[in-house]
C-alpha cells in the first residue's frame, strides 16, 4: 500500500545521499561523466582530483558526442582539458558511443563497465542533472545486472550556487534553455516522475529507477 509519508522520507534520504559524495572511499575503477555543458570545466577538474588521489588509477569514461549543448564542450574539449590542463594520461580516457540522451549514456556506460569487468565506479554530472542521471544509471544497472557498485559524486558545494544561472541548447534543437540550477533541478524531479509513470504504463523507451529501489540499492552499498 502506498504510504505518502514514507515515500517522502525515501525521496529525502536518496537526495541527501546522492549529493553528499559518499564515494570518497569507494576506490572506483572508473569515473563516468554524464555530458552537460554547465560547470563542465569544474566537473573535469573534480574528476581529475579524484583520479590523482587514487593509487590504482581508474578509467575516465566520457560521452564521445562532439557537442554538449553550448561551447566550449564536447568529447574533444573534455579530452584535451583532462590531458593538457589536468595532466591525465590519454590512455586512461575511454569513450562511449555518441549519446544525445541520458538513457543512451547510461546504456553506453554500463556496457563499458561489463566489458571491462568494472566492479566499482563513480558517476558525475552537473548538480542539477545528477539525481536523474544516477536514477537512470541505476535502472540500466538493474536490467543488465553487472556486478557493479555505483556511487554518485558532484563538485563541492562551495564551487557553485543553486541560484546561479546557465544557458544551454537542447541537442534535439529548439530555443536556448536559460534557467537557474534550482529551477532545472525541480524540472528534473518532474521528469523523473513522468518517466516513471510512462514506464508503469509500458509507454516507449523510458528507464529511471523507482525511489524505493534506489533506497534498497543504497542500503546494500552501505552493508
Amino acid at each position: 500500500m502506498y504510504n505518502k509519508e514514507e515515500n517522502l522520507k525515501h525521496w529525502m534520504s536518496v537526495v541527501e545521499w546522492v549529493y553528499k559524495n559518499p564515494s570518497k572511499d569507494s576506490k572506483p575503477q572508473a569515473i563516468f561523466v554524464h555530458a552537460w555543458p554547465d560547470l563542465l570545466l569544474k566537473t573535469l577538474k573534480f574528476v581529475a582530483e579524484i583520479y590523482e588521489e587514487l593509487e590504482e588509477k581508474p578509467l575516465i569514461i566520457l560521452n564521445s558526442i562532439d557537442y554538449f549543448g553550448s561551447s566550449p564542450s564536447g568529447f574533444e574539449y573534455c579530452r584535451e582539458a583532462l590531458t593538457e590542463r589536468f595532466k591525465i594520461p590519454a590512455g586512461s580516457i575511454k569513450a562511449i558511443p555518441p549519446a544525445k540522451q541520458t538513457l543512451e549514456e547510461a546504456r553506453g556506460f554500463i556496457k563499458v563497465a561489463k566489458d571491462e569487468s568494472i566492479a566499482r565506479a563513480i558517476m558525475t554530472s552537473t548538480p542539477q542533472h545528477l539525481l536523474r542521471a544516477f536514477l537512470t544509471d541505476l535502472a540500466v544497472l538493474a536490467k543488465e545486472k553487472p556486478d557493479l557498485k555505483l556511487y554518485p559524486a558532484v563538485i563541492s558545494k562551495d564551487s557553485y550556487s543553486w541560484f546561479g544561472s546557465y544557458k544551454a541548447k537542447s541537442l534535439f534543437g529548439g530555443e536556448d534553455e536559460k534557467a537557474i540550477r534550482l529551477g532545472r533541478f525541480a524540472s528534473e524531479i518532474i521528469r523523473i516522475l513522468n518517466y516513471q509513470n510512462k514506464m508503469a504504463q509500458g509507454e516507449g523507451d523510458y528507464m529511471v529507477a523507482d525511489i524505493e529501489d534506489a533506497v534498497s540499492y543504497i542500503k546494500k552499498l552501505q552493508l
